[in-house]
């Protein structure tokens, strides 16, 4: 693996009187071992809801197989306007669930598949 182009080019430094010049391989020794000892980023809490889309996303599924879900009353749909939300905890249940208990899935002109 190679390091990214700007570690690459050496690195000169003026503290007052002093001039420091660090050649490329340095940097990136000195960027791994920083790399390990920074803590890692804090994340936000995820947000208790998601969109329709990032349900979708989580489901590995197409958003119309998130509408389907919720208008066959499988998953609670709350609103924020205009938007279709869904709780994240609604949506871990769901996953949860045995595959019978989910029960059949249905297509988006209302048939069911078989």
């Amino acid at each position: 693996m190679q390091p990214h182009a700007h570690h690459r080019r050496p690195l000169t430094l003026q503290l007052s009187n002093v001039q420091v010049t660090l050649p490329a391989e340095t940097i990136s020794v000195l960027a791994a071992i920083l790399t390990r000892h920074l803590p890692a980023p804090e994340l936000p809490d995820p947000s208790p809801f998601l969109t329709v889309a990032e349900a979708a996303v989580y489901l590995r599924a197409s958003r119309q197989r998130v509408y389907d879900l919720l208008s066959s009353r499988r998953l609670p749909r709350h609103r924020d306007g205009a938007r279709v939300l869904i709780r994240r905890a609604d949506l871990e249940a769901y996953v949860g669930q045995p595959s019978r208990e989910r029960g059949p899935r249905e297509s988006s002109y209302g048939r069911r598949d078989r």
